[in-house]
């Protein structure tokens, strides 16, 4: 894996670990689930990512 794809990976990490603590805040304070949804959408987005890189 080169050096590129592994900063990739690392950042996709990071955000990924982003939105599920800011998932988990929206849950504790009771926000409306719209919040919610678009965090589980840009998790769902942020998953895809790294199997588009493994096909190139």
């Amino acid at each position: 894996m080169n050096n590129q794809a592994v900063q990739t990976q690392y950042l996709v990490s990071k955000i990924k670990s982003l939105l599920e603590a800011a998932e988990r805040y929206f849950q504790f304070r009771g926000d409306s689930t719209e919040q919610r949804e678009k965090i589980k959408e840009a998790l769902n987005a942020i998953e895809a990512l790294p199997h588009q890189f493994d096909k190139n």
